[in-house]
């Protein structure tokens, strides 16, 4: 379980982003409504910013006291890094090259991918790709160790509508061995996330 307490974050001195809040994870979640309040709290709970005041558990463990390595957590952003002068078939290696994972258990896990989806643009250079295909390629990473969580920034108002049905496979996919809590801003894109717990928030709170 992610467990939020009191959270506190602003960017400017009288402007805070998440204010009071207090929040749990423990099943897939669609966080809907503001933009930047989901990205703020997502980038807190994995370390990348330091709130004004509050406490975030991981599983029980404040964040504070968790090595970046240790993190049972994927974070795909709004707008994924990705390496663009490798393949996407590089780009998702990476994820588990650099936790030491043995060249079989990556040609393995590679291998399960290719044959549960139809993944014919992994052999591509990443800069060739479109950006809908960027951002399929930056969740194949994430979801390819089997992460217990991953947070997911605006993922399908981000999929090109050619490339929809291949994106809810692998986000169904991801379901099975993760817990997926999702941010969109967007109502229209509710019925992709069936069966989440939606929590309705706004001007930096949540929405009783």
């Amino acid at each position: 379980m992610i467990e939020i307490k009191n959270l506190n974050i602003n960017y400017e001195k009288d402007f805070f982003i998440v204010f009071e809040t207090n929040l749990s994870f423990s099943a897939p979640t669609l966080l809907l409504g503001d933009e930047s309040f989901s990205s703020a709290v997502f980038r807190s709970t994995i370390g990348i910013d330091k709130p004004k005041s509050g406490e975030i558990f991981i599983d029980g463990k404040n964040v504070k006291i968790i090595k970046s390595k240790d993190f049972p957590i994927s974070y795909l952003p709004k707008q994924p890094v990705t390496f663009e002068n490798k393949t996407a078939k590089e780009n998702i290696e990476y994820s588990l090259k650099v936790r030491k994972f043995s060249k079989e258990k990556i040609k393995n896990e590679l291998n399960s991918l290719e044959t549960s989806f139809n993944l014919k643009f992994l052999s591509e250079k990443v800069k060739s790709l479109t950006n809908s295909k960027k951002i399929i390629t930056a969740f194949l990473r994430a979801i390819i160790r089997k992460p217990k969580y991953i947070l997911v920034e605006n993922f399908f108002s981000s999929i090109d509508q050619n490339d929809l049905d291949l994106a809810k496979e692998i986000f169904n996919y991801a379901l099975n061995s993760s817990i997926i809590i999702a941010s969109e801003k967007d109502e229209n894109f509710v019925k992709f996330y069936k069966d989440f717990n939606i929590v309705e928030v706004e001007n930096g709170s949540v929405k009783t």
